[in-house]
This record gives structure tokens, C-alpha cells and sequence, in this order.
């Protein structure tokens, strides 16, 4: 496990390092599209082939639509619906993750993270059936909600506020050193 373990610990500081050299754009707009690009990239790198790394709006069988969603790994089995600007149109069971990127999360943006969350969580499946990415012991009509961060509040103070999300909440696990 130790050579996992090395990787993955190089592979956070390229990461890391990659975002240091966006703080030279300047402008917040353009940075944040460039620290999503990052992460895309960091993902289709790392996530096992089944998957799919894209950027869109999840829908599901009754026409209800999540808002727009920064990243979403979604299965290669299942269609989508592409469009030129790079956001597609996601059928939510083929929607296995979605990653929320933020440079920085301030409590005045907690209420657009939580709402966006749970546009994504109130979304229902068509059938209970679904694919296993490994042993996650996830529900399989469930996706996988990520917030990513290179700063900002406290991971505390952003689990209270996602854990009062309509639908179902996130679970949340942390590993600190």
C-alpha cells in the first residue's frame, strides 16, 4: 500500500502546485474556470475508465433538472446529451459523483453550495438499479456529492450547513492528521 500512499501524496502537491501558478491570472473568473480545469484533468487522470468526466446539468425521468454543476463523473453505459459549449445534459442514472469547486468557501456562499447540492439530491431515479464503482457501501440511487476546496471555512462549519440540505443529505467523512 505504501507505493498508493507516495502517489497519491505527489500527485495532491502537483495539484497543489498547479494552483499556485493560477494565482497569477488575476482575474477571479477566469481563474475559477482554470482551477476546474485542474481538478477535470486531476479526475480523468486518476478515475477508472468506466467513467466519464464532464460538466452540465444532471435531469431526470420527470423533466426535473439539477442547476449547473461543476464537474460530474458520470458512466460511459449511459447516454448524454453533448452540447458545444461544453456543458451537457446528464441522465441522472448515469450520474455517479458531482464535484462542487471552489478557490475559497466563505459563509456568504455556503446557501448557493448547500442549494446546489441539493438540486442535485432531489432528483429521482427512474428504477433502484445502478452500478458499483468498488465497495463504497454507497446507496446505488444516490450521488456521490464533493465539495472541493483551496480554502476558506472551516470543513465543520461547511458540514452544518450541507447537513441541513432538503432531500438526502450528505454523509460526510473526514480524515485528519
Amino acid at each position: 500500500m505504501k507505493p498508493l500512499v507516495e502517489y497519491c501524496h505527489g500527485a495532491v502537491k502537483a495539484l497543489n502546485a498547479q494552483y499556485e501558478m493560477t494565482n497569477v491570472i488575476g482575474h477571479s473568473a477566469t481563474a475559477g474556470a482554470v482551477r476546474e480545469r485542474l481538478i477535470h484533468d486531476f479526475l480523468c487522470a486518476h478515475i477508472p475508465e468506466m467513467t466519464s468526466v464532464v460538466s452540465g446539468v444532471i435531469i431526470d425521468s420527470s423533466g426535473q433538472r439539477s442547476r449547473q454543476q461543476d464537474v460530474v463523473l458520470m458512466l460511459k453505459s449511459m447516454p448524454r446529451m453533448p452540447f458545444a459549449s461544453g456543458h451537457d445534459l446528464i441522465f441522472q442514472e448515469g450520474a455517479v459523483a458531482t464535484f462542487e469547486i471552489k478557490t475559497q468557501i466563505a459563509p456568504s456562499n455556503l446557501e448557493a453550495i448547500a442549494e446546489n447540492i441539493s438540486s442535485v439530491n432531489i432528483l429521482q431515479p427512474t428504477t433502484l438499479e445502478g452500478a458499483s464503482l468498488g465497495d463504497l457501501g454507497w446507496p446505488y440511487a444516490r450521488i456521490l456529492n464533493v465539495v472541493l476546496t483551496y480554502g476558506g471555512s472551516p470543513l465543520k462549519s461547511i458540514e452544518r450547513k450541507l447537513g441541513s440540505l432538503k432531500g438526502n443529505p450528505p454523509i460526510f467523512s473526514t480524515h485528519q492528521k
